[in-house]
């Protein structure tokens, strides 16, 4: 199997793990106001939501590593696909990506950075509603870059 088949299928399968966690926590805030629920509902909640945000981190290194090893694969130089915002700019230059979509995978790259060096309460709640854009992006790109049949 290819690297860049390989790289598609472990991305699918984070990507899967994510949206499995956006349902979780979808079902839990669909049943908050249900009397009597149980009383370890916030502890519940924050679990999910961080391992929600943990399932996103992984997701995004996936994700643009395997725009670079695409990109690879098309002859760019490695100079150039470096690191997480240099191999997606290069991906819009090319256009894998388009621009109002390069823009929003570069604020995901910067929420994941947060993420991994700074924990806040406030930012986990903020980065909650964003995480559902951000997997909509990765998950349109995944099989418009490799399809499934290759």
């Amino acid at each position: 199997m290819d690297e860049l088949k390989i790289k598609h299928k472990n991305l699918e399968n984070a990507l899967k793990t994510l949206s499995e966690a956006l349902e979780d926590l979808e079902q839990l805030e669909l049943q908050k106001d249900t009397p009597n629920l149980f009383s370890g509902y916030n502890k519940l909640y924050k679990s999910l939501r961080d391992s929600l945000i943990q399932r996103f981190e992984y997701s995004v290194d996936l994700f643009w590593k395997y725009l670079k090893k695409h990109q690879e694969n098309m002859g760019v130089p490695i100079l150039e696909i470096n690191s997480p915002k240099s191999a997606l700019r290069t991906a819009c230059r090319n256009s894998l990506l388009t621009e109002d979509d390069t823009e929003l995978t570069l604020k995901m790259i910067d929420s994941r950075n947060l993420t991994s060096h700074v924990y806040k309460e406030e930012f986990a709640e903020i980065l909650l509603q964003q995480i559902p854009r951000y997997y909509q992006v990765m998950k349109k790109y995944l099989d418009k870059i490799y399809p499934k049949n290759n």
